[in-house]
């Protein structure tokens, strides 16, 4: 992850958002935005875990991420929610953003490549696609997708050239989806990181937000985003009457999810690897992210999602990843993996258990941050430590594959823990360093853990004509209400329970808007001040 005191340095606008939060705190508060037929303790819970890390109130928070990566998360937390401000600026910086002549999206604010090691990181292009598409579903319509950048950032690294400047939303879109058919070479069925210095070797340079592991070449992260890019484009493009262009990207991810499961599973193990490098070799260290992020996003069958979640539930045991190191046992199975109650591990594997050539599959910042001292397995985020946000695509992946009373169970955990403190912890490591987790400070992406309520059970999304509401409630829930949804400008109370759906208009819409129950056809959204219920079948 970024390191704070260059964060600082680099970019003055967002260190002012996030300072405002870190002593300040940023209200938006609207009230409770849940309610359901559980006990008061878990309504209060699922309330404040939402002002804390969703409203990013009374906490030290940042209250956005400052690239592209951070965007698909900015919008499943901000698209939908009682958050305008933040939603604004979403709004600017995908109409804003800089992009160079190939379509990259530059993956810092003033910079094209990440800040500590001057390499872009690819999955931007596919974040900045599905953000994109989902706030012109939520919030923008044509109107968002004609709106024009009217900035030039100049760049602090020669020979990098912002040409974004008059460029539609819509072009942006187009151009970003053409940088990943080409530059990544998408088009044959699978993004590869072309950059020399991204090989995904013990030599190569990170390429995505897991800044710290040496992804690159054939890597699964990049093309999860790349998948769900090509979904979202080609129901984008439909919606404007395109619908070759939409055939020819679902074909394409038809394409890619085939190949993704080709490249990346592995049936011994029963999960997703990380990587293949450009000489052929699999690195594979139990990342748990990447697994459930890859089930989320639609790119696990049926049968690997189950196996994924044996391994991660302590079902069956990967007996490779425990590991002696010197004189320590090293890695996760079992109950281990969720020892920390708010999320998985975020790899079961030591990085300091393989070495290549005398080196690691880390990159460590200059020798500032190393395996072999304060950021070894247990001790680094990445490394045995855990991000908050994770929790988000465990649970999103748990209802795809178990349904709700799964889910649930887990939700439950996590609650207890956000009940101990709030979750406001930033513990330092063995060494002093404060990296161990990921749950406050730089990482706003922790706010997707309680909208999970609202995108989950509640099973709330959007596409080009409707609001889309799919409950899936647990026995725990008799009822569940989401009572700030803001859809086009218009804001909704929506509570659901095992029979019916009741929608309440508070605000109405900027344009007629409707919503949809799962795959039936759409229905008008009622008028200011009324009510209507609908049967679930």
């Amino acid at each position: 992850m970024i390191n704070m005191k260059h964060y600082c340095k680099r970019n003055s606008k967002p260190i002012v958002l996030f300072l405002l939060a870190l002593f300040l705190g940023i209200s938006v508060r609207a009230g409770d935005m849940y309610d359901s037929g559980a006990s008061d303790k878990i309504n209060q819970q699922m309330n404040q875990m939402w002002a804390t890390f969703g409203r990013g109130e009374n906490v030290r928070l940042a209250p956005f991420g400052n690239e592209p990566g951070w965007y698909e998360w900015m919008a499943r937390k901000h698209c939908w929610s009682d958050t305008p401000k933040y939603r604004g600026i979403l709004h600017d910086y995908l109409v804003n953003w800089p992009q160079s002549k190939d379509g990259y999206m530059w993956t810092w604010g003033n910079e094209e490549g990440w800040p500590t090691h001057h390499v872009r990181h690819n999955e931007n292009n596919g974040k900045y696609i599905m953000a994109g598409c989902k706030y012109y579903n939520w919030q923008g319509g044509k109107a968002f997708l004609e709106s024009r950048d009217k900035t030039t950032t100049k760049s602090k690294q020669p020979n990098q050239t912002d040409v974004s400047e008059g460029r539609t939303v819509l072009e942006k879109l187009r151009a970003a989806m053409d940088y990943q058919l080409t530059t990544l070479k998408g088009s044959s069925g699978l993004a590869i990181v072309t950059h020399p210095k991204c090989d995904g070797t013990v030599d190569g340079m990170p390429s995505d937000y897991w800044d710290n592991f040496r992804f690159g070449y054939k890597s699964a992260y990049v093309n999860t985003y790349f998948y769900g890019s090509l979904v979202a484009m080609a129901d984008l493009e439909e919606s404007l009457g395109q619908t070759a262009r939409a055939l020819e990207l679902r074909s394409l991810a038809k394409q890619v999810k085939s190949n993704f499961g080709k490249t990346f599973w592995d049936a011994e193990k029963g999960r997703f690897i990380g990587c293949v490098d450009i000489t052929g070799r699999n690195w594979d260290f139990g990342f748990t992210y990447l697994n459930l992020e890859a089930i989320t996003y639609d790119l696990a069958t049926e049968q690997q999602a189950g196996k994924i979640f044996e391994w991660l539930d302590g079902k069956r045991i990967i007996a490779s990843d425990k590991q002696k190191v010197g004189s320590h046992m090293t890695g996760a199975t079992g109950e281990e993996i969720y020892a920390l109650g708010w999320a998985p591990l975020s790899c079961t594997r030591a990085i300091e258990s393989i070495k290549v050539d005398g080196k690691y599959w880390w990159w460590h910042l200059g020798n500032k941050i190393t395996v072999d001292g304060n950021a070894s397995y247990g001790e680094h985020l990445e490394n045995g430590g855990a991000i908050f946000y994770v929790s988000h695509y465990d649970l999103m992946a748990r209802l795809d594959t178990f349904g709700a009373e799964n889910a649930w169970q887990r939700f439950e955990g996590i609650l207890a823990e956000h009940c101990e403190d709030g979750l406001k912890r930033d513990p330092k490591n063995n060494m002093g360093a404060a990296w161990k987790w990921g749950i406050i400070g730089e990482f706003p992406e922790s706010g997707l853990v309680p909208a999970s309520v609202a995108l989950g059970f509640m099973g709330l999304d959007a596409s080009a004509d409707a609001l889309i509401i799919n409950p899936q409630l647990p026995k725990a829930l008799p009822w569940l209400q989401v009572k700030h949804v803001n859809y086009f400008g218009g804001v909704y109370s929506i509570r659901a329970d095992q029979l019916s759906v009741r929608i309440k208009t508070i605000q109405a819409a900027r344009r007629k808007a409707r919503f949809r129950m799962g795959d039936n056809q759409p229905l008008a959204l009622p008028e200011k001040g009324k009510e209507i219920s609908v049967e679930l079948k």
